[in-house]
């Protein structure tokens, strides 16, 4: 299969598509037809076309056959979830290039990496404050997008039931690490999350009593 003369025909049918044309139907993506682990200056590689989301799969795909870089196999890995035929060969295959070609695995890469992180330690762009502003600005950022589009992953009850759930349900179970950290042998009931103490024994007189109902479950 010619690879390249697929890309291309690929590329060039998105080309004719316009922004304004597009079906409303049909959920698009905009894709660098230059990769941009090869021309990374914004400038120089600012032309993109409309995808559809398989055609954005097969794009990255092909890429990847022609040009087996770390680049373009970790793309790849971003959208292997995309593939229905995704398999363990082709995984370990796309795995594999990246891990050959990870720079920090030389002793010059971790030398860079390693100076690298002082000089920003040293410059501040990791201390306290600086780290806390990005956060807040990052978090300020989200609730204004989160009450443009509506919405917010708690904006429901059900969510907001849910994550409580959740929230308790992580509760008992670090409660009970800590306690067992202790000496203090504590098991966590299967039907209705009660911590017992104790025995296994105390387990089975507990779900045999009235206080383990099945209305306490979840």
């Amino acid at each position: 299969m010619n690879y390249r003369q697929a890309y291309v025909n690929l590329i060039t049918k998105a080309k004719q598509r316009s922004a304004e044309n597009l079906d409303p139907r049909q959920k698009y993506e905009w894709h660098h037809y230059f990769p941009v682990c090869f021309w990374r200056d914004k400038k120089a590689n600012s032309k993109k076309v409309p995808l559809t989301l398989r055609e954005h799969w097969v794009a990255h795909r092909l890429l990847f056959k022609m040009f087996p870089s770390p680049g373009t196999a970790a793309a790849l890995i971003c959208m292997a979830k995309r593939d229905p035929a995704m398999n363990s060969r082709k995984f370990e295959a796309i795995r594999k290039k990246v891990s050959d070609h990870n720079w920090t695995k030389s002793e010059k890469g971790r030398i860079f990496l390693s100076q690298e992180m002082k000089r920003r330690w040293e410059a501040g762009v990791y201390s306290k404050e600086n780290a806390k502003q990005a956060r807040s600005e990052r978090g300020k950022a989200l609730q204004v997008r989160w009450k443009k589009d509506g919405n917010h992953p708690l904006s429901s009850d059900t969510a907001r039931q849910r994550s409580s759930e959740r929230a308790k349900a992580r509760n008992k179970e670090m409660n009970a690490k800590l306690n067992k950290e202790k000496g203090k042998i504590v098991r966590i009931c299967e039907k209705c999350g009660a911590q017992i103490r104790g025995p296994m024994g105390n387990m089975k007189q507990h779900q045999r009593g009235s206080k383990c109902s099945p209305q306490n479950e979840n």
